[in-house]
């Protein structure tokens, strides 16, 4: 299956949060490439660039510091430990 960005929407629905926040680039892809290649997926995560078009088609804000680039208004949820 090829890369879909509207797929992007389900993941972020169930992986990110969304508001007051910020996360690498490289991370919020890393999560989206396990996420859609998933065996009960078996999407295609696309390439970094198609991803980051498709958030910013999204509303979320492209931004660079001096760690790397990210995404603001947007953040992987933190793994629950102990739950």
């Amino acid at each position: 299956m090829a890369f879909n960005p509207d797929r992007i929407q389900v993941w972020i629905n169930q992986r990110c949060k969304v508001g007051d926040g910020w996360d690498y680039t490289s991370r919020l892809y890393a999560d989206w490439k396990q996420w859609i290649e998933a065996p009960e997926r078996r999407g295609e995560a696309g390439t970094v660039k198609a991803f980051a078009q498709a958030l910013k088609a999204r509303g979320f804000e492209q931004r660079r510091d001096g760690r790397g680039n990210g995404f603001y208004r947007i953040w992987i949820k933190r793994p629950r430990y102990g739950a």
